[in-house]
């Protein structure tokens, strides 16, 4: 098989190489693919996930720009108390 590269991906390759993270080119590439792989499973199960909780009335409907900010806000807010309590 042949795999042609743009120059930027040829230097990615070339600096793990360099960095001795890796023996060959073809290991590169089948690490990079393994993480592609992982990454879609990932993302397979959290959309799996997310539609499990539509079915189930687990989700917040907003109206408006205005209304998905103050969610997003609420949430911060709630990391932040959840992180400091924790400490």
């Amino acid at each position: 098989m042949r795999i042609d590269l743009s120059k930027q991906d040829e230097a990615r390759i070339a600096q793990q190489l360099d960095a001795g993270s890796y023996d060959s080119p073809s290991d590169v590439v089948a690490a990079g693919l393994r993480l592609l792989e992982q990454e879609t499973e990932w993302l397979r199960a959290a959309a799996a996930e997310g539609i499990r909780d539509i079915e189930s009335g687990r989700y917040v409907e907003v109206a408006s720009e205005a209304e998905l900010e103050s969610f997003f806000s609420s949430l911060r807010h709630e990391a932040v108390s959840d992180r400091e309590s924790a400490a």
